[in-house]
């Protein structure tokens, strides 16, 4: 059975790859403390910024390493440089 103020819901409401579809469930079901829409739409957007970024840097070191296959010591080293 359901229960939306489950911790486990709770944690997957939070947590970025199930929070769209968790909270909204939880917000049709029961209602939810603001605190932890804010925190869950703050994740999200951290984790959307956070995920171009990355993607962002490993696009210019695959440009820059035209014809060259990128190993992961590399990759690393240029997202530690970047």
């Amino acid at each position: 059975m359901f229960f939306p103020n489950n911790p486990i819901w709770i944690v997957f409401s939070l947590f970025p790859f199930s929070a769209p579809v968790t909270m909204m469930l939880r917000l049709g079901i029961t209602g939810v403390p603001t605190w932890q829409l804010a925190v869950s739409m703050a994740e999200l957007i951290a984790s959307i910024v956070g995920g171009l970024w990355i993607a962002a840097k490993l696009l210019r070191i695959d440009l820059l390493m035209y014809g060259k296959r990128p190993r992961i010591r590399e990759i690393v080293r240029a997202l530690r440089a970047g």
